[in-house]
């Protein structure tokens, strides 16, 4: 009877897992492995399902980190936690996207991205980190680990859009 071999078990630590995790999104498009959708229970068309169980840990994860960074900038810059000053504030976001930076950088630095990555793994999430070319029907897309960081970030700036004050408070308070 075989046993299968954990992620954490492949690889020495977690730095070992972000070299691997780097290196292997330098590989060329075609040599990437291909997944059908069908068979990750934790996509929906050409996105992450938000009920999914994986999906829901992984977001717990990082949003904290997300509003730790918010809490920063209005502390930072001395400025009034209200709704016309988020909507300021996220709006730095959604004009970066229009240009040709990697918008992530409004809210996290590399070092950010890289700690979110190796605790992700130690949470054993770290299969779902590796890239992969998707199949849905006839085509086909990349989906790289930092597209949880996209998909993430995106659903974070449109809740705080969304949100009344009293809602965002609450979850700013709950990250503490």
């Amino acid at each position: 009877m075989e046993t299968e071999v954990s992620m954490k078990e492949q690889f020495e630590d977690g730095l070992s897992f972000l070299k691997f995790l780097k290196n292997q999104c330098r590989e060329d498009y075609f040599e990437m492995v291909e997944t059908d959708i069908k068979d990750l229970d934790y996509f929906e068309d050409y996105s992450l399902k938000k009920d999914n169980p994986k999906v829901i840990q992984m977001k717990e994860i990082f949003e904290p980190k997300i509003f730790n960074k918010m809490k920063e900038y209005f502390v930072e810059n001395d400025e009034y936690f209200t709704k016309k000053n988020i909507r300021s504030y996220i709006s730095g976001y959604k004009k970066m996207c229009s240009k040709p930076v990697v918008p992530l950088y409004y809210f996290f630095t590399d070092e950010d991205i890289d700690n979110l990555l190796i605790e992700w793994f130690e949470n054993d999430f770290g299969e779902l980190l590796f890239q992969k070319r998707v199949k849905n029907g006839s085509s086909t897309f990349p989906f790289y680990y930092l597209d949880f960081f996209f998909c993430f970030t995106r659903e974070f700036v449109e809740e705080m859009l969304s949100s009344d004050i009293k809602t965002i408070t609450k979850k700013l308070i709950q990250t503490l």
